[in-house]
């Protein structure tokens, strides 16, 4: 059991849930932006905006 715990690495699991955190956290921004009808068509990548993955 202690070799698999310093083989295995949960590293790309934590950068998962790292995104997904961010995510969430942007929705309510994202929700008033698309409330105010303003035009979206010249978009930005979700990615740029939070930093894409390694």
């Amino acid at each position: 059991m202690d070799d698999a715990r310093h083989a295995f690495s949960l590293t790309p699991l934590h950068e998962v849930v790292r995104t997904w955190q961010l995510r969430v956290a942007a929705a309510p921004d994202v929700d008033a932006f698309m409330d105010s009808g303003q035009d979206d068509s010249d978009f930005v990548d979700l990615d740029d905006v939070l930093g894409g993955r390694p």
